[in-house]
């Protein structure tokens, strides 16, 4: 969901767009991360690990 507006991730997973707020404030709180970017930032070496062990 890279760079995609709460709104347009809501519409995309059929959730409100309270809802997807919620679970990505969340996920920021747990990671103790400022931002949806930073936390972004933090996963991509291990969502980049995930991909390349399911293409193998």
């Amino acid at each position: 969901m890279d760079g995609h507006l709460h709104k347009q991730v809501a519409a995309e997973l059929d959730l409100s767009e309270a809802t997807v707020k919620s679970h990505m404030g969340a996920i920021v709180e747990k990671l103790g991360v400022a931002s949806r970017l930073d936390a972004l930032m933090l996963a991509r070496p291990v969502l980049e690990n995930s991909c390349q062990l399911l293409a193998s």
